[in-house]
C-alpha cells in the first residue's frame, strides 16, 4: 500500500475512534438539575412548594442526604427558600436583586478589582440606568429619590455621612429603573465604590451636588435622553475627581 493512502475498515478489525472521558455526576447534582430545569421551564412557579423531602427521596430513588444536598444547592442559588416548621418545606422562588448582588460582590472580591475598574463600570452602566429610571419611575420612586436628594443638598455632617447619602441616592435611582438585573449590578457596584472611597477627603464628597438635582429633575420630567446625558456628565466628572484624589493630585 502506498504511503498516505486511507486504510479501509476490515471486518473484525478494531476501530481507531476515540471517546471522551465520562465524568460521573453525583446524585445531589442530578436531583438539583431536575428541579432547576422544572423551575426554569415554569413547571414549578414562584410560591409553589416542592414535594416533601420524603417524596423526593422516593421519586428519585436517592438518599435523604442527596436530596438535602440538592435543596441546599438550590437555596444557595436563590431558586428555593426553605420554610421551617411542620408544614414547611422548599418554596420555589426566582433569583432577584439580592442574589445578583451576591454574585457581583464575589466577582469583584475574587478578581480583586480596583477603584479604577469600578469607576469604569459605573461610567458605562449608570447613564443607561438613569435613562430607564426616567422611563419607568413611579410616584413612590420619585418620593424616595427626593428624600435621598434632600439628604445630599441639606447635608451638614462629616464626609462619611455625606458619602453615605451619595450612595443611597444612586441606589434608589438604580431601583427606579425597575430592571432587577441592572439595579442589582449597580447597587453592588455603588456599594464597592463607597467602600473604596472612604479614605478620601471632603472634597470628593462635595463634588457634583448640583448634578444630583439635574439628574433628578430629568427623571421627574420623564426626559430619558437628558437623564442619561446628565448622569454621564456626573459620573464622568466624579470619576475623574476620585482618580485625581486617589493619585494624590489636588490641583
Amino acid at each position: 500500500m502506498k504511503e498516505g493512502s486511507v486504510t479501509e475498515a476490515r471486518p473484525g478489525g478494531r476501530s481507531a475512534a476515540t471517546f471522551r472521558p465520562v465524568v460521573p455526576q453525583k446524585a445531589t447534582d442530578l436531583i438539583a438539575d431536575q428541579i432547576r430545569q422544572r423551575i426554569f421551564s415554569h413547571e414549578f412557579v414562584p410560591g409553589q412548594m416542592l414535594p416533601s423531602e420524603a417524596e423526593l427521596v422516593r421519586q428519585t430513588a436517592s438518599s435523604s442526604a442527596s436530596v438535602r444536598g440538592a435543596l441546599r444547592a438550590l437555596e444557595a442559588q436563590g431558586l428555593i427558600q426553605m420554610k421551617p416548621g411542620r408544614s414547611g418545606g422548599a418554596v420555589v422562588q426566582l433569583p432577584g436583586e439580592a442574589e445578583l448582588m451576591t454574585t457581583v460582590n464575589q466577582l469583584i472580591r475574587g478578581q480583586a478589582l480596583g477603584l479604577g475598574d469600578l469607576l469604569d463600570m459605573q461610567e458605562a452602566l449608570e447613564p443607561f440606568c438613569a435613562e430607564l429610571a426616567a422611563q419607568h419611575r413611579n410616584e413612590a420612586d420619585l418620593a424616595d429619590i427626593d428624600d435621598a436628594l434632600a439628604d445630599i443638598t441639606g447635608h451638614e455632617g462629616d464626609v462619611t455621612s455625606l458619602l453615605d447619602a451619595h450612595s443611597h441616592w444612586h441606589i434608589v435611582m438604580a431601583r427606579a429603573s425597575h430592571n432587577e438585573l441592572l439595579s442589582g449590578l449597580m447597587i453592588a457596584l455603588v456599594s464597592w465604590i463607597h467602600l473604596a472611597t472612604q479614605d478620601v477627603n471632603l472634597e470628593a464628597g462635595r463634588i457634583g451636588s448640583a448634578s444630583y438635582e439635574a439628574i433628578t429633575a430629568a427623571v421627574r420630567d420623564e426626559d430619558a435622553p437628558r437623564a442619561r446625558r446628565e448622569m454621564h456628565r456626573h459620573v464622568s466628572t466624579r470619576a475623574d475627581a476620585l482618580r485625581r484624589l486617589r493619585d494624590g493630585d489636588r490641583s
